[in-house]
């Protein structure tokens, strides 16, 4: 694999301040990943595209206030933590090579 935490850096816009947090996310991406994936013969290229946008999601998630709409009742729209699966994002590029659920 030829990307790394510093790949998901350019891809989020993120500054040096979030570098802990991202080194954080790309591990447990990169492990969620190849768990998932564990067995599939998956080129290197997708393997490394799908830890990106999977260590992004994880970013994105924990950026994003822990709040719920209740807080926010002057405002038509609330932001609300995402409680997707992380790795949504990957699913639909590695379902060429790995098999579904």
């Amino acid at each position: 694999m030829a990307m790394g935490w510093e790949d998901l850096k350019t891809h989020v816009g993120a500054d040096y301040e979030d570098d802990a947090a991202l080194q954080r996310h790309w591990s447990v991406a990169t492990a969620l990943v190849l768990n998932w994936a564990a067995g599939a013969t998956v080129p290197a290229v997708v393997l490394d595209e799908a830890i990106l946008l999977v260590a992004a999601e994880l970013f994105d998630r924990a950026k994003t206030p822990s709040v719920n709409s209740g807080q926010f009742a002057d405002s038509p729209v609330a932001p609300v933590r995402s409680t997707r699966d992380p790795l949504n994002p990957a699913y639909k590029i590695l379902r060429p090579w790995v098999a579904p659920f």
